[in-house]
């Protein structure tokens, strides 16, 4: 019998699966969403592993999602400030954090919303 894991490319395709379903139920100010959009603007590209659209077509993003493990380093911040978002949400596949750019120059944020993995909702 092999040994099969979860990765984050699959744990990655199910939450935007999910995302687009919740979309297409209508009445939210998401279009759509996607993975890794290739974001431009510094010496190297960079890749959100989600981002949620407010219009995909003119590029108006709203925030990206970085999923990753929890011991994986994150560079959400330079990411959402190359695309102009006030938020970026980081999900390590047992917490989720919604995040807020808290400078004019977009390098530091601040945690406004957490979900624990036991659903207990806490605001920091």
């Amino acid at each position: 019998m092999p040994n099969i894991k979860a990765t984050e490319n699959e744990f990655r395709s199910q939450v935007i699966s999910w995302l687009n379903k919740f979309f297409g139920q209508g009445g939210y100010s998401f279009q759509i969403a996607t993975s890794d959009p290739s974001v431009s603007g510094g010496k190297s590209n960079l890749f959100p592993d989600i981002q949620l659209w407010l219009n995909r077509e003119t590029k108006q993003g709203f925030c990206g999602w970085e999923l990753k493990t929890p011991i994986t380093p994150v560079d959400a911040v330079e990411k959402a400030k190359r695309m102009g978002a006030k938020y970026f949400v980081t999900w390590n596949m047992r917490d989720a954090v919604i995040w807020q750019l808290s400078d004019e120059k977009g390098k530091k944020a601040q945690r406004i919303f957490r979900v624990f993995s036991n659903q207990d909702m806490r605001v920091k």
